[in-house]
């Protein structure tokens, strides 16, 4: 049986080295993005390592932070490396969730939410977000967009010190499969192959500004990095921005 990505201790290390980045400049544009805002509160879902968070509790001294992720060795990370009395971490599914609490900014990064395959799941998502959100409050995520799935190479490999990788990628619907086979070094020189699979979905824009729409958010945007609009038909990644 293939393990998540995420389970396997060497692609954390990796995934941790390239999210970083994604999480410093992601808090800093929410940070310009809302800095006339008052906010006080954030959840994160599909948090994964909790340095977004973490971020976003320091640049807004916000009162406190949830962050919720169904992989538990991402939650187990977040709370080793993110240790503030101000944020909290919890194991569990962003389609289901329930915190009774409401919060003044709800994210989701990172593509994570193209992980749901089925539209319905994004729709159970948005709902959740909406009950918890606050009255004014605002809600946030980026997407893969199908350009972008659509333009990944079928087969890649990736050597690096500690192991090799060979990831593939196959297309049957819209449905994107990525196939990985990690060769981890041992210490007599052989190599320990772990395999691992994902699968993403993506939808039209219009479909999800829809569904949005329809569920109560306002003033819905889709936006490039920098919150500036754009075609969401032209770019790799989008996102999106909308309010309570």
């Amino acid at each position: 049986m293939n393990k998540s990505a995420y389970d396997i201790d060497i692609f954390l290390k990796d995934y941790v080295d390239k999210n970083s980045k994604f999480s410093f400049d992601r808090a800093l544009a929410l940070k310009e993005k809302f800095k006339y805002k008052k906010i006080t509160s954030i959840l994160d879902l599909a948090c994964g390592t909790g340095l977004f968070l973490n971020e976003m509790v320091k640049s807004f001294d916000l009162e406190y932070g949830v962050g919720v992720d169904l992989s538990a060795n991402m939650i187990k990370y977040a709370k080793k490396h993110n240790q503030s009395s101000k944020l909290k971490f919890v194991k569990g599914d962003m389609t289901n969730f329930s915190l009774e609490k409401t919060f003044d900014l709800i994210t989701c990064n990172y593509d994570a939410i193209n992980h749901l395959i089925m539209f319905e799941d994004w729709q159970k998502m948005f709902n959740n977000v909406y009950s918890h959100l606050k009255i004014g409050g605002v809600f946030t995520f980026d997407y893969n967009t199908l350009l972008k799935l659509k333009n990944f190479s079928r087969t890649s490999y990736y050597e690096y010190e500690e192991y090799n990788c060979v990831w593939h990628n196959t297309n049957e619907n819209d449905r994107f499969n990525f196939d990985f086979s990690y060769y981890i070094k041992q210490k007599n020189g052989e190599y320990k192959l772990i395999k691992s699979s994902q699968i993403e979905s993506t939808f039209p824009y219009k479909l999800i500004a829809t569904t949005l729409k329809q569920m109560g958010f306002k003033h819905i945007k889709f936006c490039n990095k920098d919150f500036k609009k754009c075609n969401p038909n032209k770019v790799f990644r989008c996102f999106v921005i909308c309010e309570k």
